[in-house]
């Protein structure tokens, strides 16, 4: 008996571990990656994120793609370099290729001893005062769309509001279900003009405060100016 549940112990452990180191880090850096990179260190990084324009899986064949038909695993990290922009061409960013669990979120943000300059400083998402190409879902920069997912340390700016449609720097959830972080980023430089009568957001997530909504998302530590 007893040998039997060391067995199913082994087992269920060598299960976690498999799961687990299923998980990966990729790197992406807009002025010297490349999408047929593997992307898994700092010197054979991607482009583009899955989900980037010109990453989406209806695209041609580059290991950026390959990632978002194989989907992102619990544990996953997409890692942008710091300092680098990624202009109105990479937007907008969709992400729609699964989610992580509670002990082990998918994360969109940074590793801060690799970045272009002196001295670290935030990826920057920036739609260069135009709107982003439309996407899918969501006009705007940034639409994370899934389960625990943490966006952290990165810069979203140049977004105008030229109508009332739904738009903002950064949706996150799906349905009515939002769990994860938006932290330490920073959302400004947007702007209103042609028929919109209300503000940009900096933020608008998917989730519907409401009876049978779920919300387990915290957002703290942002700047909004």
């Amino acid at each position: 008996m007893i040998k039997k549940l060391f067995q199913l112990f082994i087992l269920i452990f060598s299960f976690f571990v498999v799961c687990y180191a299923l998980a990966e880090t990729y790197y992406i850096d807009w002025e010297n990656g490349s999408d047929y990179n593997d992307g898994l260190s700092k010197n054979t990084p991607w482009k583009r994120a899955p989900g980037m324009r010109g990453c989406w899986i209806t695209d041609p064949e580059t290991n950026c793609v390959k990632k978002a038909k194989q989907g992102g695993k619990p544990g996953d990290q997409f890692i942008l370099k710091g300092g680098v922009i990624w202009p109105r061409e990479a937007l907008s960013w969709d992400w729609y290729f699964g989610s992580g669990t509670s002990s082990n979120p998918i994360y969109f943000g940074v590793d801060q001893t690799w970045y272009k300059g002196n001295s670290w400083t935030r990826p920057k998402l920036d739609a260069q005062g135009q709107p982003p190409y439309p996407s899918p879902y969501f006009t705007g920069i940034m639409r994370a769309y899934g389960l625990w997912l943490i966006v952290d340390n990165i810069e979203f700016l140049g977004l105008p509001l030229l109508d009332d449609n739904p738009i903002g720097m950064l949706a996150i959830g799906t349905g009515v279900f939002a769990s994860g972080e938006v932290k330490n980023c920073y959302f400004h430089g947007w702007s209103r003009g042609g028929t919109a009568t209300q503000d940009v957001m900096f933020l608008l997530t998917s989730t519907l405060v409401s009876e049978g909504s779920t919300m387990d998302l915290k957002i703290f530590n942002n700047v909004c100016d």
